[in-house]
């Protein structure tokens, strides 16, 4: 926890990433408090217990859990992902080469506003080839790295490259997209309207390091992820939400391996397995839709456990054909052997 001007100070994601759960994180951490004074279950991280994030995307649920003072136990917490881009990112951001990312990083965005200021003129900026200019430029350079580290030349020197240019691309890309091709390349195009100042943010990036020095980054997907959970153990799942029918903005591929429906089936059962066997405890978010709240009752209801799930007004806003822009409310479960 941090303290500014004598007040608590949130330390909020790196990464603007998408579906991000910093915001939610306390709703989720309201409906804890609701459930301890009506039903006295603890959903607290207590001596002993171990919190899972299978989904972990930029680490918004977890660092907004760990600012509330819900993870109250010494062991090492789990954050998992199945971007490579993200992961190797983290790891970076978690290691004591955290200064050389951020001294790289403001680099970067000076090198980008010095850039700017002949590529942002009318008769430049089209007369000019995109893969000439900055932002295409690094883009490029940040593929080949994804190639070389992914092959295993993990240099000290290239990861840190990667992780500064990703925090760069994820800051100055368009309208704040995360997209990899089927071959794990970044390919957003340039944003219009970047906020420049945040590009570079040594105060923030020194304090994500230190929330992430009490955990364990795995790149892996959510099965191998769920072998570590023990009885006792928090988990909490994010993963791409279920594509709404009609929708044309739902997107569920961060990481170059599509999340399909019967992804979101597979999870549902194993999720409500999982706490049925280990004696775990779940929370999962999701839209809520029928078909949503219909996947983790069924799924709770066949394993015998507990599933209560909570509408969270939202927040989405998701384009349907031929509707336009609407709105589509939070799903959040609590599923547990709690009687």
């Amino acid at each position: 926890m941090t303290v500014r001007n004598g007040r608590d100070y949130m330390v909020s994601p790196i990464l603007k990433w998408p579906g991000g759960k910093f915001r939610l994180s306390r709703h989720v951490f309201d409906k804890i408090v609701e459930r301890e004074e009506v039903y006295g279950e603890d959903w607290h991280v207590r001596t002993g217990q171990r919190y899972h994030e299978p989904f972990t995307g930029a680490g918004g649920m977890y660092l907004g859990f760990r600012k509330r003072g819900l993870l109250n136990s010494r062991k090492k917490t789990f954050l998992s992902d199945l971007s490579f881009h993200l992961s190797t990112t983290l790891e970076a951001i978690q290691g004591d080469s955290w200064t050389e990312v951020s001294g790289l990083l403001g680099g970067i965005k000076d090198d980008y506003l010095e850039a700017l200021k002949t590529e942002l003129e009318p008769r430049l900026r089209n007369g000019r080839p995109l893969e000439e200019r900055f932002y295409y430029r690094k883009r490029k350079r940040f593929n080949e790295l994804y190639d070389y580290i992914v092959n295993g030349s993990k240099s000290k020197p290239d990861v840190i490259e990667f992780a500064a240019l990703m925090v760069f691309l994820n800051k100055v890309g368009y309208n704040g997209i995360w997209r990899v091709n089927s071959s794990g390349y970044y390919n957003v195009p340039e944003g219009e309207s970047a906020s420049y100042n945040n590009v570079h943010e040594h105060d923030k990036l020194r304090e994500v390091h230190h929330a992430l020095k009490d955990t364990v980054i795995h790149h892996r997907d959510w099965k191998e992820s769920f072998r570590d959970v023990r009885r006792g153990d928090l988990v909490y799942l994010d993963p791409p939400y279920l594509p709404l029918e009609g929708s044309k903005g739902t997107f569920n591929q961060y990481s170059a391996v599509k999340f399909e429906r019967r992804d979101h089936w597979l999870l549902a059962s194993e999720s409500a397995r999982l706490v049925s066997k280990k004696g775990c405890r779940m929370i999962v978010s999701n839209h809520h839709t029928e078909e949503v709240v219909r996947l983790y009752s069924e799924a709770a209801e066949e394993e015998s456990v507990r599933c209560d799930v909570y509408k969270i007004p939202k927040v989405h806003n998701v384009n349907r054909i031929g509707e336009g822009r609407v709105e589509i409310n939070e799903a959040l479960f609590f599923i547990s052997n709690f009687t």
